[in-house]
């Protein structure tokens, strides 16, 4: 059965994180919110890749739970932002619905390397160390791939943020000043 308390937590961080990203990004740079929520997330990925069999909840679970839905409330937001603002009224269901296909292929397609690559490495060794050793691997090798997405946003993504209405009377992109 599974701990609702737990998801919860995770839950409330996510939401939290997700409302205040709101908040700034009329504020913030979007290419800012998707660094630092990238690298967050990578962050939680790496503590849950230093994860040890006999470890404890605090330490193993709930803390790189926590670090990592803030780092994904980080992203979430400035993602869909950044992949349909400034596209034309008449096409923002089109580039919601690319958006949102391309997350979900993205994600199997990520799941099921890592899930491959966890099997891989534990091979026939199926003692709660091998299992936890080869999950370990697969999250740590999700923050090594979060930390190239949050390089390739720095790289590609310009210095924008989103107008208010107030700002320009519809959702656009603004240039950051220099």
């Amino acid at each position: 059965m599974p701990d609702v308390g737990k998801q919860m937590r995770c839950a409330t961080s996510l939401l939290s994180a997700g409302y205040g990203t709101s908040e700034a990004e009329h504020r913030v740079p979007l290419r800012t919110l998707l660094i630092v929520g990238g690298l967050v997330t990578a962050a939680g990925f790496a503590w849950f890749g230093m994860m040890s069999a006999d470890g404890s909840f605090l330490t193993d679970v709930l803390g790189p739970s926590l670090v990592t839905s803030i780092g994904f409330g980080l992203c979430l937001g400035p993602v869909v932002s950044t992949a349909t603002v400034g596209v034309a009224p008449h096409e923002t269901g089109a580039a919601s619905g690319l958006l949102s296909s391309s997350r979900q292929i993205g994600a199997s397609l990520g799941l099921a390397a890592l899930g491959t690559a966890a099997h891989e490495h534990t091979g026939q060794n199926t003692t709660l160390e091998g299992l936890t050793d080869g999950y370990g691997l697969s999250m740590t090798l999700g923050a090594v791939l979060l930390v190239g997405a949050a390089v390739i946003a720095f790289t590609v993504v310009p210095r924008i943020r989103t107008a208010t209405p107030a700002e320009h009377g519809n959702r656009d992109l603004l240039p950051e000043p220099e």
